[in-house]
C-alpha cells in the first residue's frame, strides 16, 4: 500500500501524525491507528474506461506507465486527473485543487473573508449548499477528528470537513471536489467514510440519535454543488463496508 495517514489519541485529543506516512512508521508509534481514508483503501477499485472497455485502477495504472516517459509519480497523477488552478490558470493535481478548495471552505466556515481567496467563486455553489442545509447562526465545527482507539472497534479515526446543526442536531458534511460533467458523482467510499464517523460523533459526544451525513460534490470546473443526503439504510450499509474493511486492514497489514 503507497502512503497512508494516522492518528493517535493523546491527553489533548486526536492527533495527526504527520511522520507516520507508511505503515512501517506507523507500527513503531505506540498507539497509533489507520485513518478512515487509508483503511478504506481496502475497498476494490472503481473501473475506468480506456480504449478497451472497463478497466480496474490498478490495470489502468499498469497501462499508463507502459508510456515512455511517465515514472509512476506521474502515472499516478494521470490516473486522477489535472485541474485549472484559478490563482495561477495552471494544471495541478486534482489532489492539490481539493485541498486548496476544502481550506477556502474552512476559513469560510470559520468566519473569515474568504472573497480574495482565488478559489472562491469555485466554492461559491457549496457555501450556498452548507447555508441551506444548516440552522441560520449556528455554531460550525472544521476539521473535527473522531475516532476510536485500538481498544475500541480495532482503531481508527478521521477528519469531518464540517460537523453543524440541522434542526437543532448535529448533522455531518464532506465536500469531494470532482469533474461532474451534470451531476454530481458520490461513491460507497463517500458514504462509507461519512456513516463511521457520524458513528464516532454520536458516541464521543454522548448523543441519543445518530447524526444524518451529507456529501457534497462540487464540479471543479463550473463551481457547481450537488447534494447528496445518504438514507437510513445507507448509513447503516455504510458502516458494514469500513467495518468489513478494518478487520481486512487489520489482518493483512497488522495496524
Amino acid at each position: 500500500m503507497s502512503t497512508i495517514h494516522a492518528y493517535k489519541y493523546t491527553n489533548k485529543g486526536w492527533k495527526f501524525l504527520k511522520s507516520a506516512t507508511t505503515i512501517g512508521k506507523a507500527k513503531k508509534i505506540e498507539g497509533a491507528v489507520p485513518s478512515v481514508t487509508t483503511v478504506l483503501k481496502m475497498m476494490p477499485p472503481v473501473s475506468v474506461r480506456t480504449p478497451e472497455g472497463f478497466e480496474p485502477y490498478g490495470d489502468y495504472r499498469m497501462w499508463l506507465g507502459g508510456r515512455e516517459g511517465l515514472n509512476y509519480q506521474q502515472t499516478k497523477e494521470a490516473m486522477f486527473g489535472y485541474r485549472k488552478c484559478p490563482e495561477t490558470g495552471q494544471m495541478i493535481t486534482s489532489s492539490d485543487f481539493g485541498t486548496l478548495a476544502h481550506a477556502c471552505m474552512e476559513d469560510w466556515a470559520n468566519g473569515k473573508d474568504s472573497r480574495d481567496n482565488p478559489y472562491h467563486d469555485v466554492t461559491a455553489g457549496a457555501r450556498d449548499a452548507v447555508v441551506n442545509l444548516l440552522d441560520a447562526g449556528s455554531d460550525r465545527f472544521c476539521e473535527t477528528i473522531v475516532g476510536v482507539t485500538k481498544a475500541e472497534w480495532g482503531g481508527s479515526a478521521g477528519s469531518v470537513d464540517l460537523l453543524g446543526i440541522q434542526d437543532g442536531k448535529y448533522v455531518l458534511i464532506d465536500y469531494k471536489f470532482r469533474q461532474c460533467k451534470g451531476r454530481g458523482k458520490f461513491y460507497e467510499k463517500d458514504l462509507s467514510q461519512l456513516s463511521i464517523e457520524a458513528r464516532w460523533t454520536a458516541w464521543m459526544m454522548h448523543l441519543d440519535y445518530l447524526p444524518k451525513i451529507y456529501s457534497i460534490c462540487i464540479d471543479c470546473d463550473t463551481g457547481k454543488a450537488y447534494v447528496r443526503k445518504w438514507k437510513p439504510e445507507d448509513q447503516v450499509k455504510g458502516e458494514e463496508i469500513f467495518q468489513a474493511c478494518r478487520v481486512l486492514y487489520k489482518h493483512t497489514y497488522k495496524l
